[in-house]
């Protein structure tokens, strides 16, 4: 009978440089840096300043007038706001 002969300690090394590298290569892939998020800006039209309604006149349905316009005006920011909760948490 023939003994079998072992492979040499050279020839076991070299085989195993390739998938080293690979993995070591894969393993330290994982570790970079971050990626990066684009930062998304909302629509100029919802960061805009509401007008304030100026009052002008000099009776009280003027009076009751400028209260409506103040009501309008709140809920131009109401809505200002929401369509930015809905842009910053979309579908929520």
């Amino acid at each position: 009978m023939h003994a079998k002969t072992l492979p040499n300690c050279s020839s076991v090394l070299k085989s195993l440089v390739g998938p080293a590298t690979l993995c070591l290569t894969l393993l330290f892939a994982g570790c970079s840096a971050a990626p990066t998020v684009p930062r998304l800006d909302p629509p100029v039209s919802l960061i805009e300043p509401t007008a304030e309604p100026v009052f002008v006149g000099s009776t009280n349905a003027d009076l009751l007038q400028h209260i409506d316009d103040w009501r309008d005006a709140l809920g131009q920011c109401n809505a200002d706001k929401g369509a930015l909760r809905e842009f910053a948490l979309p579908g929520r």
